[in-house]
């Protein structure tokens, strides 16, 4: 049974005093410097990386990038990896969204700094018109470490069909997924040589059941092949506020998984209302990522959600002009994780 806890607020009786500023930030600081810490010995051969909107404001979010790169030790920003189309714009831009000066932009700082690019597959589009977008990178000087094929087709809205999402354009089972777009979709990107990785659904929450069976679904089609393609999963991993975080899911699923599947939770972060400051919210996924991290493997990947945006959980934001203080927790992590 959960124990009530007594709420104590300024002026209450037997309420302790507020700490003065500084010692609020200096305790942040060394809270932020013990998990980092811890970040090394869990980290091994984990690869680390950043979730990014590419095609939002390319210009700014590329400049502000290469500043944040150039402060990491060049060994580091080589391991990253940057999921260039992500998130849910993955499922809305078309090729005609990216403009070959954004493409360039992109690889040109790949080519300056030597992370790795991920692309994900918009199951909106034709086979034949993403394996060309994928193409026009490449010719671009880009380089993919994997193909992800398309993002959280798991969740209600694209169970339902509910199309008032742009992103939603028809309704997605599991059966549809394996049978019906994979087979579709990975011939078309198989002679570039690199590996498809399948979605996977986060645990929990009311839909915990579908969930589960999405996850059977979809490992028993990656254990069944797709032509020899090799294949990985990707999951998605945000700890909320109400609910202690399932870390040991990422156990389970690999459990499922052919021995040897890479996993790559290209999405990560900390969505709780009552993480209130950015010193808090810093420290708060720095832990995340550390406990994240304690069951993934060599050749696993974990990826910040998100570079770049107007949004709490961007480590790049134009009102900070630059590098927020959730990015420079993140920063300091990747900076441990390499000394």
């Amino acid at each position: 049974m959960r124990r009530a806890r007594t709420k104590l607020t300024a002026g209450a009786v037997g309420a302790p005093p507020r700490p003065p500023g500084w010692a609020r930030a200096a305790y942040a600081a060394c809270l932020l410097a013990f998990l980092c810490c811890g970040w090394v010995a869990a980290q091994a051969a984990v690869g680390f990386g950043f979730n990014a909107r590419g095609s939002l404001d390319t210009p700014r979010q590329v400049s502000y990038a290469d500043a944040m790169l150039e402060r990491l030790a060049p060994e580091t920003r080589s391991a990253l990896t940057i999921r260039v189309t992500g998130g849910t714009r993955s499922q809305t831009d078309l090729p005609g969204d990216w403009s070959d000066e954004q493409i360039r932009a992109w690889t040109g700082l790949q080519a300056k700094h030597g992370f790795d690019l991920v692309y994900v597959v918009n199951g909106n589009d034709t086979p034949s018109s993403q394996r060309a977008n994928i193409q026009r990178w490449l010719d671009a000087g880009g380089r993919f470490s994997f193909i992800e094929m398309m993002n959280e087709y798991y969740l209600p809205k694209f169970r339902r069909g509910d199309t008032s999402f742009p992103e939603v354009t028809r309704a997605v089972s599991a059966g549809d997924y394996v049978h019906d777009i994979l087979p579709t979709f990975v011939p078309a990107v198989a002679d570039l040589g690199l590996p498809a990785y399948l979605i996977f659904a986060p645990t929990g929450g009311a839909d915990a059941a579908y969930r589960d069976r999405w996850n059977e679904t979809v490992a028993a089609a990656l254990a069944g092949g797709f032509g020899g393609v090799r294949l990985g999963a990707t999951v998605h991993l945000y700890a909320r506020e109400g609910a202690a975080f399932d870390y040991d899911q990422l156990d389970r699923l690999r459990a499922l998984l052919p021995a040897g599947t890479p996993i790559a939770v290209t999405e990560a972060g900390v969505l709780d209302r009552s993480v209130t400051t950015p010193a808090a919210l810093g420290a708060a996924t720095v832990e995340h990522y550390r406990r994240i991290a304690l069951h993934l493997r060599p050749g696993d990947l974990l990826l910040d959600q998100v570079l770049y945006g107007n949004t709490p959980l961007a480590t790049l934001r134009p009102g900070h002009g630059g590098v927020t203080p959730k990015g420079k927790a993140v920063l300091a992590y990747l900076a441990a994780a390499t000394r």
